[in-house]
């Protein structure tokens, strides 16, 4: 028996889709490849970003307690001249004038002191360079007031600012009500 002939070549036909096929197919790998290489570049800007993001608050947090230390050091010195105050019910301008200057030592921050009763500022340190500020009226500043009248009406010291001072700077401003202890307790003092 004859077994028939058969052409095993691939027709033109054949070869052609095949290489079509193949073509394709690399054009598939191709796009896989850039969409792969696309996400992986979004991933890296994200960490990237993600680490900047933690370095920024990482330095954010040792300012924060930079200046937590500061503010708490600078109105500790105050809030001793409260006290006194508290205590005493007044403070001769001597007395004053040395725990003004004594909390300003420790914090240097500090430009002035004052002590204000119903609004009116009665002493302030320095003196010097301040002597206009005697007698001034916090009422006749609405901005220093407010802060003034919502610390007295909150019980609670309350720090503001910055705000214009009436000397020309800007400045923050700590205003700390003081109740007089003993027989008139609960009466405003300052």
């Amino acid at each position: 028996m004859e077994v028939p002939f058969t052409d095993i070549t691939p027709s033109a036909h054949t070869s052609r889709a095949r290489t079509y096929g193949i073509s394709a197919l690399l054009v598939l790998v191709l796009l896989c490849g850039v969409s792969l290489s696309v996400l992986l570049g979004k991933l890296e800007l994200q960490h990237k970003q993600e680490q900047e993001r933690l370095a920024t608050l990482s330095e954010l947090a040792a300012w924060t307690a930079t200046l937590e230390g500061t503010v708490a050091t600078t109105l500790s010195g105050m809030s001793s001249i409260a006290q006194v105050l508290k205590h005493t019910g007044t403070l001769s301008v001597a007395q004053f004038d040395g725990l003004a200057a004594e909390a300003m030592s420790y914090a240097p921050a500090i430009r002035s002191i004052a002590v204000v009763r119903q609004g009116v500022i009665m002493q302030i340190a320095p003196f010097s360079g301040n002597e206009s500020m005697i007698g001034f009226d916090l009422r006749t500043r609405a901005d220093q007031f407010r802060t003034f009248a919502q610390a007295e009406q909150q019980r609670q010291p309350l720090l503001s600012g910055p705000m214009a001072m009436v000397q020309g700077a800007a400045a923050f401003l700590y205003h700390i009500p003081v109740y007089l202890k003993g027989p008139d307790m609960g009466s405003l003092l300052f």
